[in-house]
């Protein structure tokens, strides 16, 4: 698998040549990434991408519906073998962290947090 790859502000990298993709387990942490960082409906030929998170803000006792909706999202990667671990976190500082830990179809463990 090959995908473009996105900068720390998550915009495309352009005019690196080669360097501007991804690959394999690379790719699959950036896609990772991207799904928990869409936003539901916010896709025009997609409205079911993406988690529900304009929902989700704002509301207490929300953790297992934002993990179901984050795991179904990392588990529609079509090279995500499984999904091991998965946690949501809000620190005091307001900063939410979603940590995850999977397995890909190419064997190797990827693990990150996804601060939102």
């Amino acid at each position: 698998m090959k995908v473009r790859a996105i900068d720390e502000k998550h915009d495309w990298i352009f005019g690196k040549g080669i360097q501007g993709y991804k690959v394999n387990s690379l790719a699959v942490k950036q896609r990772i990434e991207t799904h928990l960082l869409s936003f539901y409906y916010d896709c025009f030929f997609d409205l079911e991408f993406g988690v529900d998170w304009k929902n989700f803000w704002g509301s207490k006792g929300k953790e297992k519906e934002i993990i179901i909706s984050c795991r179904k999202q990392i588990l529609l990667i079509d090279e995500v073998s499984s999904c091991e671990f998965l946690n949501a976190d809000l620190s005091e500082s307001r900063k939410f962290t979603i940590s995850y830990k999977v397995i890909d179809i190419y064997g190797n463990e990827i693990s990150g947090n996804v601060l939102i």
